[in-house]
């Protein structure tokens, strides 16, 4: 039995300068099948012509998709839509991911069973220096309930869209979706965690 297909969702806005280097990280991912569909937000830069760039040399891993300025949500959402993998993740494009980030993520997910892993991250500095993100360095496994309640604190379980892998159908099933404001991944960390089983 081969392994499950994962969905990757990249939003693109303004990111010219960072966004190769985004796409070269999913391209090293040592998971596949993936399927990755890049949403161009309106970006009024050159993100268009490294998109079509990308598609044309892995037009088996990257799907491009093109709307006008909508926001991050509304681009996530686009993104999500057209989303076929059984896991659901997103990367923003001027993050880049380590080779094992999917694979790492699903191993764990179907080992325990559960409908999302939250992983660890760093911040960069702008001389390439990182820093790991504080308390979040030990595994543990938490009900959806208790890890909701402890989302509303950054430093137990951060609510960001990026770094994460979900079960597409805890999204499609409970009609979850990025509102169009600021911090809009913090706007669904809630109703989604409390949606999981674990």
């Amino acid at each position: 039995m081969g392994q499950t297909l994962v969905t990757i969702v990249v939003p693109i806005y303004k990111v010219e300068n960072f966004l190769s280097r985004c796409l070269d990280s999913i391209i090293a991912q040592h998971y596949r099948p993936l399927e990755v569909i890049l949403v161009n937000d309106g970006s009024p830069d050159d993100c268009q012509r490294v998109i079509d760039r990308y598609v044309a040399n892995y037009p088996d891993l990257f799907i491009a998709v093109r709307q006008e300025n909508q926001g991050l949500g509304p681009a996530r959402n686009a993104g999500m839509a057209l989303a076929t993998g059984e896991w659901l993740g997103f990367i923003d494009s001027d993050d880049y991911v380590e080779p094992d980030y999917i694979s790492a993520m699903v191993e764990l997910a179907e080992a325990k069973g559960v409908d999302i892993v939250v992983c660890n991250f760093y911040l960069e500095s702008p001389t390439g220096k990182r820093f790991p993100f504080p308390l979040m360095t030990q595994a543990r496994e938490l009900s959806g309930e208790r890890a909701a309640k402890q989302s509303l604190n950054l430093l137990t379980v951060p609510n960001f869209a990026w770094n994460n892998l979900c079960r597409t159908s805890l999204f499609r099933d409970n009609h979850i979706q990025f509102p169009a404001i600021n911090y809009e991944d913090v706007a669904i960390t809630v109703p989604l965690l409390v949606r999981a089983g674990k």
